[in-house]
């Protein structure tokens, strides 16, 4: 759907709003699409404008780019995304190789991804400790986990993970912990007294 020429009118709300309420509800209130909204807010010079970076954090995200993810710096500083991939782009910063994505990073073996070790073979990604059971032991059947008994997602020895049911799955993970004040689990020793 195309929604065609901005109106004065929304370059107006455009203008009040960037910035100060989320992105989606300013393209739900406009009927327009993200990108859409982006754009325009970049032809009308908003991003600087809402979200300017003094010299001390412009030095912040040269020290910090590619060290820290660009959420976290993002988040550190208040500003969106956008912004510090901008400032990166500016100083031709570079992202590390080991920057795979927001969760992996590179070993000699594969990659770690959210905490598992995962491997590619003939251009099918595995996770590690799945391909270790299937080869050892036999197929999972479907809705199963393989548990590491002590914790370690790294560690992928056979005799460190066991066949479970999601039930069992879930009180394994969950018997120790507590539900905070959002309605999350969280485990004992998260909460601050």
């Amino acid at each position: 759907m195309t929604k065609g020429q901005w109106t004065e009118q929304e370059n107006k709300y455009l203008i009040y709003s960037f910035g100060h309420i989320p992105l989606q509800e300013i393209c739900n209130y406009l009927d327009r699409t993200v990108p859409s909204v982006n754009n325009r807010a970049v032809k009308l010079d908003l991003c600087r404008k809402r979200f300017p970076l003094s010299e001390k954090d412009i030095n912040y995200i040269k020290h910090h780019y590619g060290k820290l993810y660009i959420g976290r710096i993002a988040k550190n500083l208040a500003i969106p995304i956008h912004r510090v991939k901008y400032i990166g782009k500016k100083f031709n910063l570079k992202l590390p190789k080991s920057y795979i994505s927001k969760y992996c990073r590179k070993r000699s073996k594969g990659y770690v991804c959210q905490g598992y070790m995962r491997i590619g073979i003939n251009g099918k990604k595995w996770l590690m400790h799945r391909l270790v059971w299937e080869t050892r032991v036999g197929k999972i059947p479907e809705g199963f986990f393989i548990h590491h008994k002590d914790g370690n997602k790294l560690n992928n020895k056979i005799s460190n993970l066991e066949l479970l049911s999601p039930k069992a799955h879930t009180k394994n993970h969950y018997s120790d912990s507590v539900i905070d004040e959002r309605g999350r689990f969280v485990g004992k020793n998260s909460l601050i007294k």
